[in-house]
């Protein structure tokens, strides 16, 4: 009898814990669908809908196949692969930005009806010499800023700059790498605790 009452005992403070926990939702490009989301944040329940590739646009299409009623906070990180196309067409970037920005406005909005806690991250920056367009690092100090303005104008989105943690002279830091663009575990480690810090504060 003793050890059916601590084995229910067990059973119910672990369904308690479960309970506590917030459900987070990750959305975002391969920077969030390779992050190994139990593993860096164990007190809450985790869903990656990250995808490799997706741009803004991608992620405002599936906005509406999103139940955000089952999730208590959302992690948002878009826009990298935005850059990368504007650079590659040698687009104007400023101009790029601007356009982007007004994107990002929009489906930042579109998230905030649903009156649940936002997490809208900075972009990472890219490597030394990715894009041969370009000689050196493509500066995407603006592009955050845009960024944080975005979430400075609604009390529900909080900015969380990743992109100074990672950089060195506006690049990615090598030692954060796994291969030309990706983040390896030491450069998820790092992002991981300022994430943490934000969500579990």
């Amino acid at each position: 009898m003793r050890i059916f009452l601590v084995v229910i005992s067990i059973l119910l403070l672990s369904s308690c814990n479960t309970e506590e926990k917030d459900r987070i939702l990750f959305i975002g490009d391969s920077h969030v669908h390779k992050w190994d989301l139990d593993f860096y944040f164990d007190n809450s329940i985790n869903e990656n809908s990250g995808v490799s590739g997706d741009r803004i646009e991608d992620v405002v299409a599936k906005i509406e196949t999103i139940d955000f009623d089952k999730y208590d906070k959302t992690f948002l990180q878009i826009g990298s692969n935005n850059i990368s196309s504007a650079v590659s067409l040698n687009q104007d970037l400023n101009l790029s930005i601007e356009i982007l920005n007004v994107k990002m406005v929009s489906l930042v909005n579109r998230i905030d009806q649903e009156g649940k806690e936002l997490f809208l991250s900075s972009i990472i920056p890219f490597r030394k010499d990715y894009f041969e367009e370009i000689d050196g690092c493509v500066n995407l100090e603006l592009f955050n800023a845009k960024l944080s303005e975005i979430a400075n104008a609604n009390s529900r989105v909080k900015y969380i700059d990743l992109a100074n943690a990672l950089a060195e002279d506006n690049c990615l830091n090598e030692k954060f790498l796994v291969d030309n663009l990706h983040l390896n575990r030491d450069g998820y480690q790092r992002i991981s605790i300022d994430v943490k810090g934000s969500l579990y504060e």
